[in-house]
């Protein structure tokens, strides 16, 4: 069956990009993955002052939003905390389970740790049946804001969809 990927830093999918990517696979009968990366780790610093300035509160903001990395605390023997973020993460996404019911084929919810490009480039190269990747407008300036654009493009190997706002 083919796939498409939606690559979400965090685990609060963008309403516009998460829509179309419903509407995609429902109307190409694709099954669709929502790909969720928590990144723990402050984004490399920027040469400009004000990129400092803005990268130090995007990285209080994420360790906030995301300290309690699922995959960490089960990794750790600490189920209840990696079960609350599931919980979570699936309750981010339950406005849309109407949406997300009339789809051909059951979407996967995929919980990582680490960088959005690394882990998003190494699970479409496991899984050939993923035809196209999709993310959104704030992954894209994020990652714009850490040089990592040009990196994911690259390293791509299916097309890449950016969904403006």
């Amino acid at each position: 069956m083919r796939k498409v990927l939606l690559g979400i830093e965090g685990i609060r999918p963008e309403r516009r990009a998460l829509l179309y990517t419903l509407e995609l696979a429902s109307r190409l009968g694709w099954g669709v993955e929502i790909f969720e990366v928590i990144n723990p780790y402050p984004p490399s610093v920027s040469p400009s002052r004000h990129a400092k300035w803005k990268q130090r509160i995007w990285s209080i903001k994420r360790f906030f939003q995301d300290a309690m990395v699922a995959t960490t605390f089960a990794e750790a023997g600490q189920r209840g905390i990696a079960r609350h973020i599931w919980k979570e993460a699936i309750e981010n996404l339950a406005p849309f389970a109407e949406r997300l019911r009339t789809l051909p084929h059951r979407p996967e919810l995929i919980l990582r740790q680490g960088s959005l490009v690394r882990e998003m480039v190494g699970h479409i190269r496991e899984h050939t049946e993923i035809i196209m990747a999709i993310i959104s407008h704030r992954e894209v300036v994020a990652l714009q804001e850490r040089g990592d654009m040009e990196g994911l493009k690259r390293r791509m190997d299916i097309p890449l969809v950016f969904v403006k706002r």
